[in-house]
């Protein structure tokens, strides 16, 4: 809650298409979409890059996922409790060796959630 505070939220169930008419509304009146999507999905549910450009020319759409946009797993979802572990296994099964190590957990992930 604290990283909320002061937000308004909306919830939309993008598989209806009236509420994929309001998201593209919406897009109308802001700058910035940020979508957390394997890459396609959004192409596919009508709000992409380009179909949301047609609602507003300079809208700054931002596409995250686990992945990346292209790869060998760019099609796998990613999740903040799989990524980590994902990307620090082979640090983790690395003989000992002087210096630092990663931690077996996401640390900061972690203690973020008693805030």
């Amino acid at each position: 809650m604290a990283v909320n505070r002061g937000k308004r939220s909306i919830t939309l169930n993008l598989k209806v298409p009236e509420a994929v008419a309001v998201a593209k509304k919406l897009v109308r009146t802001h700058d910035i979409v940020l979508e957390q999507f394997r890459p396609g999905v959004m192409e596919k549910l009508g709000l992409g890059y380009e179909q949301l450009r047609k609602e507003n020319e300079s809208v700054i759409y931002c596409s995250i996922t686990g992945y990346g946009q292209d790869g060998p797993y760019r099609d796998r979802a990613g999740h903040d409790i799989k990524l980590p572990g994902h990307r620090w296994s082979p640090l983790l099964l690395r003989p000992k060796r002087a210096g630092a190590r990663a931690p077996g957990v996401s640390t900061r992930r972690r203690g973020r959630g008693i805030l």
